[in-house]
C-alpha cells in the first residue's frame, strides 16, 4: 500500500496515438486507461481509500483540471459520462 499523502501519476498513453492520428490505437489506449487506472481509482474513491482525485489534462498551451471528492459521487442528479466525453 502506498504511503498516505499526495501522489502524482503521469499517464501519457494517449499522446502518441493522438499525435499520429491513429484512431484505433487511441481508442484502445483509452479503454486500457479506463480499465487499469480510472475504474480502480473510482472504486478507491467510493470505498474511502482515496480522499480526492485531481486530473490535469494538458491541451496545447492550456490545462484543464477536474477534481472530485467522495461526496461528489452522491450527486445523483449528475449522470456519469464516459471518459471519451472529455477526450
Amino acid at each position: 500500500m502506498p504511503e498516505e499523502g499526495r501522489h502524482l501519476v503521469v499517464l501519457d498513453a494517449l499522446r502518441a496515438p493522438l499525435a499520429l492520428s491513429e484512431t484505433a490505437d487511441y481508442h484502445e489506449a483509452l479503454a486500457r486507461l479506463e480499465r487499469d487506472w480510472f475504474a480502480p481509482v473510482l472504486a478507491a474513491l467510493r470505498d474511502g481509500r482515496v480522499g480526492m482525485v485531481t486530473i490535469h489534462v494538458p491541451d496545447g498551451g492550456e490545462c484543464a483540471a477536474y477534481e472530485t471528492i467522495r461526496t461528489d459521487l452522491r450527486r445523483f442528479w449528475r449522470r456519469p459520462k464516459a471518459l471519451e466525453h472529455y477526450a
